[in-house]
């Protein structure tokens, strides 16, 4: 059992916009670049080189370290990291690799010179003697290429996105004619982790960047196109950063929305340090008169910047004569093994409770129990990787405990559409729903699914009773959970999803590839029922989802049925020091890694059960605040599905391990 020693750094914000450029000169104070992004997988731009070759490569930045980097609760692609630099640790052939950069010639004038780059990296410590220790290293040759001298050790990051942009002076290399940085990776000929990168630029004087824009109180979260009503004013926000070594004494944002006229802030005179942050001051508008798509530009204007490529950033508003009522999509990831998903019956239950007038779907999709529905716990692997886990409208994922919070945000992303859905008609074991969508804009590539859920579920036998990992009340309160054995039957399951027709990535159901907005549409759909579901406590919900990208735009459901009296009754004085937790790769074979997230430090204790709750090996770990990874040999397991549990003082997680061979 090996250890991940992560060490805190202090979350930087990243640059947005930077000029993909091979070898120098944007300007004569830009003297590289690179954002990878135009570089065809897995090569390397013009003039950047791999020693070992093909230890460095290019990708998508999950891809570069698919091992290791990967955690499953976060992925390293964003907007500003579609593609990147990277060295697997596991993979990683040699015990070092050198990514090497094109020629470099520093005037005698850089003395103000900064090196700035976004980096992926944990720092990886093993338990073992000798330890097995990765590192990285800024290095530098003033010989081409020839030899390498390092002058930078790259601490690790503990950023809530796993990126960091760091910045290291380069004036003292000015007047340098042959030189050329790079990043040193040693792993000790071990199986290690890795790292990525992404937007080196290396750059003289002041530079400010925009790193984002954006206008809409309606936002889609899946494009992050702003949706404004028309008439009224949108407010501009955004974040500018100083990426120079030279402080920002004073700036102006300027914007303007399409055509229209530039719109300027007022003089900031509040100093911006190198690498400091700062967002647009408040009381920024643009007017959005009528119901077309605004092209929004916003940019910095600042004394003395030496790069204008990475001035400005783009943005999207819509106008729309109507808001449509937007109910958000709660689709809930649990099992009757999972000892914690009594959480997430607690809080789906508390919020249908407290919000009775039907503002959100929620649907409980069931892993390896009773009443799994295969195709769509299958679907859901592609959003969850531990149990319990909420997916809000498939864009993003939450622990359950977060579901009020979630809420406040997503009832007022963009709904898309007037969606209804009209009386269900049965039919023998035919149910036969109208779904009427009246869409506010265009929409290309409509789906539909329908879902069924039944509440007050319960059965007996095999898998039925309820895992509870909160039993006696050592990891808190829990709705009434803590006062219940750890096996509990007899359990009202709620929200049960029972089908999903046609499948979860749904059907145009006889819909044009176009709808247009301001016409009415109809569909009907269909499900089979099934003899033992009580026609009482069933619900229907139609989700209206984007094929483009399958997110879900809208929804429309039948009232919710009365639950029968339970467990899940509050949530007074619920708390957990487990932030985020994963486990990788899963499936394993040799071994795999435990990633958790805490809030404080202090001791855990690492369990590994088969399927049956046999316990196959189990350890104590010191834990540290933030992000701590746990090596698991797995090597000597056999074949078949695992739980392993991490328990802290405050609370516990635990996660479905696979093992194949």
């Amino acid at each position: 059992m090996k250890n991940y020693l992560l060490i805190s750094k202090k979350t930087v914000l990243l640059c947005a916009t930077v000029l993909s450029l091979a070898t120098n000169s944007v300007n004569a104070q830009v003297f590289i670049s690179e954002d990878f992004n135009s570089v065809t997988n897995p090569g390397l731009p013009p003039g950047w080189t791999s020693s070992p070759a093909a230890q460095w490569v290019t990708g998508a930045p999950n891809t570069v370290t698919p091992n290791a980097l990967n955690l499953l609760w976060h992925s390293l692609n964003d907007a500003e990291h579609m593609k990147a630099v990277g060295i697997d640790g596991i993979q990683a052939a040699a015990d070092e690799a050198i990514l090497s950069s094109p020629l470099i010639s520093l005037p005698s004038s850089a003395g103000n010179a900064q090196l700035n780059f976004d980096v992926a990296y944990f720092y990886y410590v093993s338990n073992n003697t000798p330890p097995e220790i990765e590192s990285l290293d800024l290095v530098i040759s003033t010989d081409g290429g020839s030899s390498w001298s390092s002058i930078n050790l790259i601490g690790p990051v503990n950023s809530s996105n796993f990126w960091e942009t760091r910045s290291v002076p380069m004036g003292s290399y000015a007047g340098q004619s042959n030189l050329k940085i790079g990043f040193r990776y040693k792993n000790q000929g071990a199986a290690l982790v890795g790292a990525v990168l992404d937007n080196i630029k290396l750059v003289n004087g002041t530079d400010g960047t925009v790193i984002t824009a954006f206008a809409g109180d309606h936002p889609d979260p899946s494009t992050g196109i702003g949706y404004q009503l028309s008439g009224s004013n949108a407010t501009l926000t955004g974040s500018v950063k100083n990426t120079g070594a030279l402080p920002i004494t004073s700036y102006y944002i300027k914007y303007k929305a399409g055509n229209g006229p530039v719109q300027s802030s007022p003089l900031i005179s509040t100093p911006l340090a190198s690498m400091s942050t700062a967002n647009f001051p408040a009381g920024l508008t643009v007017a959005i008169p009528a119901n077309v798509s605004y092209p929004i530009k916003a940019w910095i204007e600042a004394t003395n910047d030496v790069d204008h490529s990475n001035d400005t950033a783009a943005t999207v508003t819509v106008g729309v004569p109507l808001i449509p009522v937007k109910r958000p999509v709660f689709e809930e990831g649990t099992g009757t093994w999972c000892g914690w998903c009594p959480r997430g019956a607690v809080f789906m239950d508390h919020f249908a409770t407290t919000h009775p007038n039907g503002v959100a779907a929620q649907i409980a999709v069931h892993n390896n129990d009773p009443m799994t529905v295969s195709a769509y716990d299958s679907y859901m692997t592609n959003y969850v990787s531990g149990y319990p886990n909420i997916v809000i409208d498939r864009t993003i994922v939450k622990d359950p405990s977060a579901i009020d919070t979630t809420f406040i945000r997503a009832q007022n992303n963009f709904g898309f559409a007037d969606f209804t859905i009209g009386t269900p008609i049965i039919n023998g074991n035919t149910v036969s729903i109208p779904v009427t969508i009246i869409p506010v804009v265009t929409i290309s590539n409509p789906k539909l699914a329908l879902v069924v859920t039944e509440s007050n579920v319960t059965g007996s036998g095999s898998n039925w009773p309820q895992n509870n990992y909160y039993s006696g009340g050592g990891s808190g309160l829990m709705g009434g959970w803590e006062s219940e054995a750890g096996h509990v039957d007899d359990v009202y399951f709620h929200f049960v999803a029972r089908s999903i027709t046609p499948d979860p990535d749904g059907e145009s159901a006889g819909l044009p590839s176009t709808l247009v907005a301001g016409i009415t549409y109809n569909a009907t759909l269909t499900a089979t029922l099934n003899s033992s579901w009580k026609p009482n406590d069933l619900q229907y919900t139609a989700l209206l989802i984007n094929g483009n990208n399958t997110s879900i735009m809208n929804s429309a459901f039948t009232s919710l049925p009365v639950f029968l009296p339970g467990l899940t009754a509050s949530v007074t004085g619920i708390e957990s020091n487990i932030e985020q937790v994963a486990l990788y790769p899963n499936p394993a074979s040799d071994k795999s890694y435990l990633a958790v997230k805490l809030k404080d430090a202090g001791k855990a204790v690492l369990t590994v059960s088969d399927i049956t709750g046999k316990k196959v090996f189990s350890t104590t770990q010191q834990t540290h605040t933030g992000n701590n990874i746990v090596e698991i040999e797995t090597s000597q397991l056999t074949a078949g599905y695992y739980l392993v549990n991490f328990a802290t003082e405050k609370a516990n997680a635990v996660m479905k391990m696979q093992i194949v061979k």
